[in-house]
């Protein structure tokens, strides 16, 4: 009964991984950054992973992941349950965001590479 009452609001996040060696994320002058004016990005975060990699984390819009809420991933708990999977949708899900992501950061950064 509890968990029926409980709300959710969805996200959909990408995560990207790229050498340290890929010095330009040392120019990202945020750990932790609110996007405002976007459809399609929230937020987005970046971690690190020891010496060797950082780790940027794309988070959607509630309204972007709205949108796509149909779409499953082809490696997410869901699709590992037996959820059908959409590679193409899949694809275009994580090209929006990605596309946002990457205009969000070119000012600081300049270009970016995919990982």
């Amino acid at each position: 009964e509890y968990m029926s009452r409980v709300q959710t609001v969805p996200v959909m996040v990408l995560m990207l991984v790229y050498p340290v060696q890929e010095e330009k994320w040392s120019k990202w002058p945020l750990d932790m950054a609110t996007v405002n004016g976007s459809n399609t990005l929230g937020k987005v975060v970046r971690q690190s992973m020891g010496p060797a990699y950082t780790v940027i984390v794309a988070h959607s819009t509630h309204s972007f992941a709205e949108k796509y809420r149909h779409v499953v991933g082809s490696t997410g708990t869901a699709a590992r349950m037996g959820a059908d999977t959409d590679a193409k949708k899949e694809e275009e899900v994580i090209q929006e965001l990605y596309d946002a992501f990457v205009q969000c950061v070119r000012p600081f950064v300049g270009d970016v590479p995919k990982p």
